[in-house]
């Protein structure tokens, strides 16, 4: 233990600012959430969030433990959504300013788990539960006190709860490589996933547009670089400090680049936050001297306390093995899990403190992306047009990140459906009512706030114009999608 304790006090500083970080981007999560809160969940949005409550009220039997919510115990109104949005941005900047210690911490995790559970379609999404593990991690790893705490005077974590950091990035990283083998797309294997991927992904952006025209081999050499660092890199975290530095910057390069290529939210800031714990904090100290273009000298971090060290070793250990079997769940040894672990599983999963990662395992070939319409006589159609996804084709790819446009990225998925989803025919009724509420979701309304005689949807297939086009985009086979709606 006494050999543990010494790793542990390697990264003092590299944990406090991995769980500083982490306290930013919950920040900008919370509040990208709360802007669109009222035209998501509102009294007058697609899906009034009172409506969600009632229904788990009336049909679930343990409803804090089917979907834990502070909202089922302030009746998910508009009040109580924007209140728990301002407790959840508090208590980010509270970790954000190394106050508040575990506590901040757990009310930040509490505060967002509450939309994380009850907000399907819109939410979540990955890293909306990459955040609820990391927040929940991320309080395990914290200092046991209130008072606010200097970078200077961070103390060494418990060494478990160092090691539930490490294993949440590698294991993150890991399950995303995996995946993309285990689905046996022949994109990943013939190495020309990314040949579609700036293309089709849910938002691109200006870069990813000029990479999908670059030379082919540079998009081979790319899939081949995240196989690299997805599979290879989360090993090297096992290999002591220059394993984990290596780890560090592999995955802070591949993070880097879906960053500039596509708009994912606050995911990659978050991947980032994490990583930034497996950097010891001599390298790191190296690192905060070349930047400043100074002299700086690590600060003496003080040992870790004993009060609560037991509670924190055990604490840590759970969450570790609740990621081993979420993990196992990926790798497909599920259907082999015993009866106590299946029932266990069952029974942590609504509180999304371990989850399963992987993303794009099966890459998309195709961009159909669902259009709104409105009509004021029934033959003249005019589109409602995105902030971010691609509506108008004259308008350019450009980044939001780290907001996360639940919208933009919801039509992306009902697209790849033939049936329409049930929260676009509400989408629907919503513009027929002129809701504003929902119009601010959308870039631009036709109508400017009038309600329109007729609302539908329609489907198109997106793809980039080439270079010297005068659009952005092009787009053919125009389809209905949804039912036309009639204002009566």
């Amino acid at each position: 233990m006494i050999e543990l304790d010494k790793i542990a006090s390697r990264h003092a500083l590299s944990v406090a600012l991995a769980l500083r970080a982490i306290g930013l981007v919950s920040l900008s999560a919370f509040v990208s959430l709360h802007v669109q809160i009222a035209g998501l969940f509102g009294a007058h949005g697609i899906d009034p969030m009172s409506g969600r409550v009632a229904r788990v009220l009336e049909q679930a039997e343990s409803p804090m433990l089917e979907a834990p919510s502070v909202l089922l115990l302030l009746g998910g109104t508009d009040g109580a959504m924007h209140a728990t949005c301002m407790v959840g941005e508090l208590a980010s900047v509270a970790m954000m300013l190394g106050v508040g210690g575990g506590a901040a911490a757990c009310v930040a995790y509490l505060a967002y788990l509450s939309f994380v559970s009850l907000g399907a379609p819109f939410l979540p999404l990955q890293w909306d539960t990459l955040l609820t593990e990391s927040l929940a991690v991320a309080a395990i790893a914290s200092p046991r006190t209130l008072r606010h705490v200097p970078l200077e005077r961070s103390s060494a974590p418990h060494p478990l709860a160092l090691f539930a950091l490490w294993f949440l990035v590698g294991r993150l990283m890991f399950a995303s490589g995996y995946v993309k083998l285990a689905s046996g797309d022949d994109a990943w294997t013939s190495l020309r996933a990314l040949d579609y991927h700036f293309e089709t992904q849910p938002l691109p952006t200006l870069p990813g547009y000029a990479i999908h025209f670059a030379p082919s081999f540079l998009r081979s050499i790319g899939v081949v670089f995240t196989f690299v660092v997805e599979l290879v890199l989360p090993w090297a975290i096992l290999f002591g400090g220059l394993g984990r530095r290596i780890a560090a910057v592999g995955f802070t390069l591949l993070m880097v680049v879906i960053a500039v290529t596509g708009n994912y939210g606050f995911f990659d800031f978050l991947a980032l936050a994490l990583t930034i714990a497996l950097i010891d904090d001599e390298a790191l100290a190296r690192l905060i001297a070349r930047v400043r273009r100074a002299g700086w000298t690590l600060p003496q971090a003080p040992p870790s306390t004993t009060r609560g060290r037991l509670g924190v070793g055990v604490l840590a250990s759970f969450q570790m093995f609740l990621g081993l079997l979420a993990l196992l769940s990926t790798l497909g040894a599920r259907p082999h899990f015993s009866d106590a672990l299946l029932a266990l599983d069952a029974r942590v999963d609504p509180f999304r403190v371990a989850n399963t990662y992987g993303l794009f395992a099966v890459m998309t070939r195709d961009r159909p992306i669902v259009i709104f319409e409105g009509s004021e006589d029934g033959e003249t159609w005019r589109e409602y047009d995105y902030r971010w996804q691609s509506g108008d084709p004259a308008r350019a790819p450009a980044a939001c990140m780290p907001h996360m446009p639940r919208l933009d990225w919801m039509v992306w998925f009902a697209g790849l459906s033939d049936r329409p989803e049930g929260w676009t025919v509400a989408v629907e009724i919503a513009l027929l009512e002129a809701r504003p509420d929902v119009l601010a979701l959308f870039g631009r309304d036709p109508f400017e706030g009038r309600a329109p005689m007729f609302v539908r949807t329609v489907r198109y297939d997106y793809g980039f114009a080439p270079p010297g086009d005068s659009d952005w985009w092009s787009r053919t086979d125009r389809a209905p999608y949804g039912p036309t709606l009639e204002h009566d």
